[in-house]
Formats: C-alpha cells, structure tokens, sequence
C-alpha cells in the first residue's frame, strides 16, 4: 500500500491550477456547446409491435434446480427447459445491436448507449433514440449516469460528455478542461459532484452548477498519476460509506480521502492491477474485480478468489448485490454468483456458476 499527498510541492500545485481551466477567459467558440432539442429534428420514435420471442435455457445449480427471480420467474441462460424470452434489436427500434452500457433511471426506463447509434430510451412499450443530429456529440457512448437532479451524462469515445436536461444537450470536452476525450466511468458524488473517469486523463471532477454559471472561472478540477492516482485509465468509480472515493484503474486501485491517495496494488495483496469494477456490499467489505479474479478487501486485508473457488473466469466485467446480499458477478464466460450468508469464514466462499454450454 502506497500513500501519495494530492497536496504537492510549488511546481506540482501550479499544474494543478492550471488543470483548473479558467472558463472565464476562454472565447466563445471554446464554451460548452448548448443544443435545443426544439431546434433539432425530433428524436426517432419506435412502437414495438411485435416482439421477438426466443426460447433459451434456464439457469439451473448444480444439482440441477432452476435459479429464480423475486417474482418466481427463472434466469435466462444456462443448462435445462425453456422459457419464453423477449428479446429487442435494431429491427423493433433499438439504436443499434453493438451495446456498451445501460440503466434504468427512477422513472422506471430503460437506457442503452450503442457503439455508433447514440442512445435509446425504452420506456416498456417503446423505443425513444437520440443520436448526434439530435445534438449528441458522438454516437458511441461509453458510459450512462443520471445524477441526483435527474438530469442524464452520456460519457462518449472521443468527444468528452453529453449533458442532457430533458430539453437541451450541453457537450464538454478537453476544450473546457477535460481531462481526456475517451470517457470510461461516470459517477456522482454525495455532494453532488461528478467524477468522470478517461481513458489516459485520469479522473476529473465537475460540479454541475458550474455548466449554469456564465462567470465560472472553471469547470474541471483534474487528477492524474502527477497528484497521486494510482493509473490514468479510470474504469470504474465507487463513494463507500465513509465518504471515501475509490477509482479502479490499469494501474491498480486508488482511496482517496478529499486530501490523499492511498494506492493498492498486486504487492498489496490485489490479484491483478487492472481493476474493472468496484462494489461496497452491505457488510461494508468492498470487492474489486480484476483480470485475475476477484478481491474482497475488509479494510485491513484482501481476500481473492478466483477458477479453483468456483469463479467461472478470472476476468470480472461487473458485480452486484441483489435484495437477499446475494452478489452476482459478470465475467467472459458466464456468471457466478455467492451467498455470504452460507459460507463462514469468508476464505471458504464457493461460488455456483452458470454459462451458456
């Protein structure tokens, strides 16, 4: 475990200062571009009419029992029966069939970002898409977050964000002080600042108020490897309970306190550096997932896991607690998922996994 001062030496603060972008001063064809959805052509609106119904497997344990939902309904994919399956693509309204990332807001929607299609909104019966001549600035979208306002962040390859309100798109980029155009996470903070985590930038921070704000005198308050994060390819962002910020990265993990960096890596304990995912379980043990397996990090040790434990693949793509604290974790070659509660001490977790042969 490696500990690095955000607060530096002379040289290193006048970085930081320049980092801090001086809107104020920049001419106007340098600040955010705004673009009002009334003045643009109205976003491509899709019924679904007739729906594409698949039978695939169900997702059944070992001893052959088929692994339900809360509404008794069984997981698609996996060894035994069938069930009936509704499946959407481009020819029922979907943007595109390359997904990258997807939610759902509080209203109950469903967003999908596309490599090169821009975004959908499906809403239970239809599909509502926004591409770059509805005023996005890139059609292939990385990253989605709605922030506490309900407003909508589309993080994109090669252009920065798109900050939607309902009615107007507002692009920023490196031309307002981003640190990187390749946007990769996203994520809002308890005080309601964004974190927008790049693709050799590092992370970068915002406070949406300031995009209201004619006489900002910045944006971006930037940080890279020169004030203590571990890697500047951001993948993923976490606030634990504390407050505390955690940024997986290429480079290894990093917690920072507000003032500090405390850097984690593979001699600390980390099965691999490259760390994909973050999650905080309701124990408060946070889990890192990694090309080499899986960490659980209790606050003074790591624990991994990985092929021999039952993990289907070393390479975790994501993880998530569901109502029971069940944890669920994506990886290339199917899903596994754990059960705290059924094994004690947590060195002799299993895992039940499940894949599509």
């Amino acid at each position: 475990m490696q500990t690095k001062t955000a607060r530096a030496p002379t040289m290193l603060l006048l970085k930081i200062a320049l980092l801090q972008f001086k809107l104020i001063y920049l001419p106007d064809s340098l600040q955010p571009q705004r673009i009002v959805l009334d003045s643009m052509p109205p976003p491509a609106y899709h019924l679904i009419e007739n729906e594409l119904r698949t039978d695939l497997a169900v997702l059944r344990n070992n001893e052959g029992q088929a692994r339900l939902d809360s509404s008794g309904n069984p997981f698609i994919t996996g060894h035994g029966g069938l069930s009936d399956f509704s499946s959407f693509t481009s020819e029922n309204g979907l943007a595109l069939d390359a997904l990258g990332s997807s939610m759902m807001d509080r209203a109950g929607n469903l967003w999908f970002g596309t490599f090169g299609g821009g975004v959908s909104r499906y809403n239970g019966k239809s599909f509502t898409n926004f591409t770059n001549s509805h005023g996005l600035s890139n059609n292939a979208i990385l990253v989605l977050l709605e922030d506490h306002s309900g407003n909508f962040w589309f993080g994109n390859y090669g252009t920065g964000v798109c900050y939607y309100d309902g009615k107007t798109f507002t692009t920023i980029s490196t031309e307002q002080g981003l640190a990187h155009s390749i946007v990769t996470s996203l994520f809002q903070d308890k005080s309601g600042s964004i974190w927008i985590g790049t693709e050799g930038g590092g992370v970068s921070r915002l406070n949406p108020k300031d995009l209201l704000k004619k006489t900002a005198k910045h944006l971006f308050t930037n940080f890279s490897t020169e004030q203590g994060l571990a890697g500047d390819f951001v993948i993923s962002i976490l606030e634990d309970k504390t407050g505390k910020l955690w940024f997986g990265t290429d480079e290894g993990v990093s917690c920072y306190d507000g003032k500090t960096f405390t850097n984690f890596y593979e001699e600390d304990g980390l099965p691999d550096n490259y760390t994909s995912q973050i999650l905080e379980d309701r124990s408060g043990n946070l889990w890192f997932g990694t090309n080499n397996g899986l960490s659980c990090y209790n606050g003074e040790s790591f624990t991994n896991f990985s092929l021999e434990h039952g993990l289907i693949s070393n390479a975790v793509i994501c993880i998530a607690e569901d109502k029971q604290g069940v944890l669920w974790f994506g990886t290339s070659e199917g899903v596994s998922y754990y059960d705290p509660s059924l094994s004690n001490p947590l060195g002799s977790a299993r895992f039940t996994s499940f894949t599509t042969e």
